[in-house]
C-alpha cells in the first residue's frame, strides 16, 4: 500500500489546529470590567454564599476547597467538585505531600444519584463522603480510596474573617468565574489515611469556593493565587490574565487580615501593581511557558508590598494527567500546542505595611491554561 506522506502532513496540521477551537472555544467577545457588585449581597459573607451557587445547567461546575498544613510538614488538598460539562459526573480530587516532598494524587468519580447539596450552606455530600460547614466550622471526611488509599476525617476552624472581592464575580459577556475564600486562614485537626496508615493531623488550613458556567480555559490564559500567614496575620494574594478576545484584562487581588479584622482589600488594576519573575524551568511544560516562583503585590493607594518567593516546588503536573483524559485526545493534545500545566510552591514572604516587615510562609500556585 502506497501513502502519500506529503498529502498527510497537511491534514495532520489541519487536525491539530482544529484541536485549538475545540479547547479554547471561539469568542469576540471584549466585556468591559464590570466590578458593581450584585444588589443581593451585604459587605458581610453569609452562610449561604459557601452553599452550591449553580442551578445544575450544561457548562456549569463549581468546587470546595481545602488546603491544610500540619505540623510535620504534611500538605493536604482536597477538592469536591460539582460538574455539569455533558452530564453530571462530580469528583473528589485528593493530594498527599509528604515531609520528604514527595507528592501523590488520585482522583474519585460519583454519579449524580450519589451527590447532594445545599443552597443555604456548604454541605455537600458524595457517598458517605462529605464537606460541610458554616464560615466557621466545617468538617471533611472521605473515605479511603486510590491505590494508595488515601482518606481524611477533619475539622477545620477559622480564625479569620470570610473574604471575597466585591462581589467575588469576574464577569465576561455572560460567562463569568467566581470566588469566595469561606476560611482564609484556620485550624485543623484530625487523621487522615495513607497506604494502610492512620496519621494524626494537626496543623493549620485554608478553605475556599469557586463556581463558574464556562471552561476556565474559555476565559482565562493563566493565574497565580497565593495565601500566606505571619502571626496573627493572614493574607492573600492572586492575579487573574484574561484571555486577550475577552478583555485582555490583568486583574490583581489582595487581601489582609489580622484575626478576624479585614486590613486591606484591594482589586483590580486600578488599586495594585504586580510583578512575577524568576522563571521556574519545569519539566511538565513544553512550550517555555514557565511559571514564575516570585510573585509580587503592590498597592497604589497605601503603604502595602507583599512578596511569595520560592525554590521549593511541591507539585507539577499536566492538567490533561491529572484529569485522567482518555489516551486518544490526550496524545492528540500532546502533538499540538497545547500543554496546561498546574505548579505548586512552598513560599516565603514578606509584607510590609506601615513600614513594617513581616516574615511568613506560604503557599504559590501557577495554573496556565494554555
Amino acid at each position: 500500500m502506497n501513502i502519500n506522506i506529503k498529502s498527510i502532513i497537511p491534514l495532520s496540521f489541519i487536525f491539530l489546529y482544529s484541536c485549538q477551537p475545540f479547547y479554547y472555544g471561539v469568542s469576540i467577545d471584549k466585556p468591559d470590567l464590570n466590578i458593581i457588585p450584585e444588589e443581593n449581597l451585604s459587605d458581610t459573607v453569609e452562610n449561604w454564599e459557601d452553599g452550591t451557587r449553580i442551578s445544575g445547567e450544561r457548562g456549569e461546575y463549581e468546587w470546595w476547597y481545602l488546603d491544610a498544613m500540619s505540623e510535620n510538614g504534611t500538605i493536604v488538598v482536597i477538592y469536591f467538585w460539582r460538574v455539569h460539562f455533558t452530564a453530571a459526573n462530580h469528583f473528589i480530587g485528593y493530594s498527599i505531600t509528604t515531609p520528604d516532598g514527595n507528592s501523590y494524587f488520585d482522583i474519585k468519580y460519583f454519579k449524580d444519584k450519589d451527590a447532594s447539596f445545599e443552597k443555604d450552606s456548604c454541605n455537600v455530600q458524595y457517598e458517605n463522603n462529605h464537606f460541610i460547614g458554616n464560615l466557621k466550622n466545617y468538617s471533611i471526611k472521605v473515605d479511603p480510596f486510590g491505590k494508595n488509599l488515601m482518606g481524611a476525617n477533619l475539622n477545620l476552624v477559622s480564625h479569620s474573617t470570610p473574604y471575597r472581592p466585591k462581589d467575588g464575580l469576574i464577569r465576561m459577556g455572560d460567562d463569568y468565574f467566581a470566588w469566595l475564600s469561606a476560611v482564609p486562614n484556620g485550624s485543623v485537626n484530625g487523621e487522615i489515611y495513607f497506604q494502610n496508615d492512620t496519621l494524626k493531623f494537626l496543623g493549620h488550613g485554608y478553605h475556599d469556593h469557586n463556581w463558574s458556567n464556562a471552561p476556565f480555559q474559555q476565559m482565562m490564559d493563566s493565574w497565580y493565587w497565593a495565601r500566606g500567614t505571619s502571626g496573627d496575620l493572614t493574607y492573600i494574594g492572586a492575579l487573574l490574565n484574561i484571555r486577550r478576545d475577552r478583555g485582555n484584562y490583568k486583574i490583581p487581588i489582595l487581601m489582609v487580615s489580622k484575626n478576624e479584622e479585614l486590613l486591606i482589600s484591594e482589586y483590580g488594576p486600578n488599586d495594585l501593581e504586580f510583578s512575577i519573575m524568576e522563571p521556574y524551568i519545569s519539566k511538565e511544560v513544553k512550550n517555555n511557558e514557565y511559571p514564575n516562583k516570585v510573585f509580587i503585590l503592590e498597592s497604589k493607594k497605601s503603604d502595602v508590598k507583599l512578596t511569595f518567593s520560592s525554590n521549593n516546588v511541591i507539585d507539577e503536573t499536566n492538567l490533561f494527567d491529572r484529569g485522567n483524559v482518555p489516551f486518544p485526545i490526550k496524545s492528540i493534545f500532546q502533538l499540538s500546542t497545547i500543554d496546561p500545566t498546574y505548579t505548586r510552591f512552598l513560599t516565603d514572604t514578606e509584607l510590609i505595611m506601615n513600614e513594617n516587615k513581616f516574615k511568613g510562609e506560604g503557599i504559590l500556585e501557577v495554573m496556565d491554561l494554555r
